[in-house]
């Protein structure tokens, strides 16, 4: 019995490993990201453009260290500040292509704040207060959304051949068997 619907399960088998395609992980760590300082709808500070990388960015009274999906803002030595604007954008990802649909922020007790994102951009407006002390005053968790990388005609030729390979010798096709059945007949 096992025998007959055996060819069934290698080709329902391999049809249903090709719909499962492994990606890479999306991040932002070797994106070229900008950032723009804004007071009143006006440019204070930038464009600056940098490649995410380890350490900070953006060094400065407000520095910028971008994450694999995560900003964070800090300062050396606490600041009080009034309002102002940051734009963070050409926020594409590296390994999936994405766009940002949503924004966790943590801020510093002292600091009200907003924050407002577009698919590659994210801007956080600080509407009043600044941290007492130095450090991490605001954090940006990215909730986004990628694609699925198609994978190329090689790695799926690549793959079949490899199923095929299994499934032959799931039918008793190795090369020991195979020669003795040539020398029976």
């Amino acid at each position: 019995m096992f025998r007959k619907i055996r060819p069934l399960i290698f080709v329902a088998g391999s049809l249903v490993s090709f719909g499962i395609t492994e990606t890479a992980g999306a991040t932002l760590i070797g994106d070229q990201v900008r950032v723009t300082y804004l007071q009143n709808d006006a440019i204070i500070f930038g464009p600056l453009d940098a490649v995410v990388g380890d350490g900070v960015e953006f060094p400065g009274e407000i520095s910028v260290d971008f994450g694999a999906s995560r900003i964070d803002l800090s300062t050396e030595n606490g600041l009080v500040f009034g309002t102002f604007d940051i734009l963070f954008s050409d926020l594409d990802w590296i390994g999936e292509a994405g766009e940002i649909v949503g924004v966790e922020m943590t801020l510093d007790p002292e600091l009200t704040g907003d924050v407002s994102f577009a698919p590659h951009s994210v801007t956080f407006s600080n509407t009043g207060g600044g941290p007492q002390n130095g450090g991490v005053f605001a954090s940006f968790d990215l909730i986004t959304r990628h694609t699925a990388v198609v994978p190329e005609p090689a790695s799926i030729a690549l793959f079949a051949a490899g199923i095929t390979g299994l499934g032959l010798t799931g039918f008793g096709f190795t090369g020991r068997s195979y020669a003795r059945r040539w020398r029976r007949t």
